[in-house]
């Protein structure tokens, strides 16, 4: 897949969506102020419009650019495009890391858990990707964390420990029963 970063054009297709989303958001009397301009606020606003307005402007795409904006804020990632058009988020120098936002947006919003805070889940998913398949910097580390405000008993990263017990469960040999055991 070839892929080149996002042009001008590109990019005012990002612009279009948050001007969609501003106007939706003034719309539904919000808790708080967002402009969708990348920010952590986004995210909120992301999960505040799933579950009061219960659709977003442009559908799964319109969300999947507002969520990867943030991303693409942090200046660790950048929007690239691909020849059949598609949006996602990537490091133009190696080790590449790659997300596609629509594909994550899609599953996220068709996927039973969370419930809520779907969009913040996404994000910590996405942190924990890039920290993990990458040498980032310690100041490319803090900015993708500054992004992030984990949920401490039903976010992506309070089920992660124990999702890495059971694969690690799984590495450890069996040790044989012995006969004289009951």
């Amino acid at each position: 897949m070839n892929l080149h970063p996002a042009a001008h054009e590109q990019e005012a297709v990002i612009d279009a969506a948050a001007c969609e989303y501003r106007r939706m958001w003034s719309s539904l009397r919000p808790p708080f102020p967002c402009e969708f301009v990348g920010t952590r606020s986004d995210i909120d606003a992301l999960d505040f419009i799933g579950y009061e307005a219960g659709s977003h402007p442009r559908g799964p795409f319109g969300a999947a650019l507002i969520w990867g904006n943030v991303i693409a804020k942090t200046g660790v990632l950048c929007w690239l495009v691909s020849e059949s058009g598609d949006y996602l988020l990537g490091s133009t120098e190696y080790p590449r890391l790659l997300i596609w936002p629509l594909a994550r947006t899609i599953e996220i919003e068709n996927t039973g858990m969370p419930q809520h805070g779907k969009y913040e889940w996404l994000m910590e998913e996405a942190v924990t990707r890039c920290l993990a398949q990458s040498e980032l910097s310690e100041e490319e580390q803090r900015r993708l964390l500054a992004v992030l405000d984990p949920e401490p008993e039903c976010g992506f990263s309070s089920v992660v420990p124990l999702a890495i017990e059971q694969i690690r469960s799984l590495l450890e040999p069996a040790q044989p029963s012995r006969p004289d055991q009951r």
